[in-house]
């Protein structure tokens, strides 16, 4: 059986128990989430949002990673090569095009999110959702 500890009106812990708990425990139907409410019903926990900057440091995270990914040191020094001829410079234009689109489509969720169009995507989900890397 699942029994959830409630303070202040607020799931604090969720414990399975083939016995019962002590009377500070109420049993639970498998609704009950730490965070989320009771006011004799249990209610889901609210949805932490991340900030914009937690945001961006992600999408650098992932460009970085994948620029490391191909023998670079970061998504920057990938792009740097595209100025002058060499054997790396077709590549590093392909990431400087894929970096745009990544920060176009980074910002317009954003922008969608802000504007009520769309809920704000977990961090994983915004990055699987970035135009991937074709170059």
């Amino acid at each position: 059986m699942r029994y959830a500890i409630i303070e202040n009106n607020i799931v604090v812990n969720v414990a399975i128990s083939d016995f019962p708990l002590a009377d500070n425990w109420i049993e639970d139907n498998g609704s009950a989430q730490i965070g989320g409410a009771y006011d004799g019903a249990f209610h889901p926990a609210p949805q932490i949002v991340p900030t914009v900057q937690q945001y961006e440091k992600a999408v650098q995270a992932h460009l970085d990673s994948i620029a490391q990914s191909k023998g670079y040191d970061s998504i920057l020094s990938a792009c740097s090569y595209a100025a002058e001829i060499n054997q790396f410079q077709t590549e590093s234009k392909s990431f400087i095009v894929w970096r745009s689109k990544v920060w176009g489509y980074c910002y317009q969720v954003l922008q969608d999110v802000q504007g009520g169009s769309r809920d704000a995507p977990a961090i994983k989900e915004l990055i699987a959702e970035l135009p991937k890397f074709g170059g």
